[in-house]
Formats: structure tokens, C-alpha cells, sequence
């Protein structure tokens, strides 16, 4: 399993209803839902930063970030400081 985490912490809050809908956008096409798992976490009692966690079950992309995770990151740089990393799992 493969993981690309993308992280954003913004200044605005009120600025989070337009990412929502900026990353639905991107998110909802079809061939997007059928690669990837994805899951959007906000910090406990840190309300201005969210966590983007790409989950594919594709071995062969482990040591690169994918085309999509590059877009996601992309996408919400104007909004704030984007860290995007890529992880993969250790078996046991």
C-alpha cells in the first residue's frame, strides 16, 4: 500500500467552505474514485489545517508523488503552506 499525505495549514477561517468545494471538484471525477482512497482529516482544536490522505494499492508508485496527489497540492497552494509527502508501508 502506498500513502501520500498532503497537509494544509491556512490563516483564513473562513476560507474553509471554499477549499471543501475546490477539493470535491477535483475529487469527484470518476476516474479519480476508482484509483485512490480518499480521506480528509481536520486537526483536533486546530481548525485551520486539514490532512489529505491519497491510499493506492499500487506498489509500482511508492517512491514518486502521483500526478493527481501533484494536483490536489497544486490546487490549494494559493490558500496557505502545502507540505506533500509520500509514504510506504512497511511489511512486516
Amino acid at each position: 500500500m502506498n500513502l501520500e499525505l498532503i497537509s494544509l495549514r491556512y490563516l483564513e477561517q473562513g476560507i474553509e467552505s471554499i477549499i471543501k468545494d475546490r477539493l470535491k471538484q477535483i475529487i469527484e471525477q470518476k476516474d479519480i474514485q476508482k484509483d485512490w482512497d480518499i480521506r480528509v482529516f481536520r486537526r483536533n482544536k486546530i481548525y485551520t489545517e486539514i490532512l489529505i490522505a491519497l491510499i493506492s494499492n499500487n506498489r509500482k508508485a511508492a517512491l514518486t508523488k502521483s500526478s493527481f496527489g501533484t494536483l490536489l497540492a497544486d490546487s490549494l497552494k494559493p490558500f496557505g503552506t502545502v507540505i506533500h509527502d509520500t509514504w510506504s508501508e512497511l511489511l512486516f
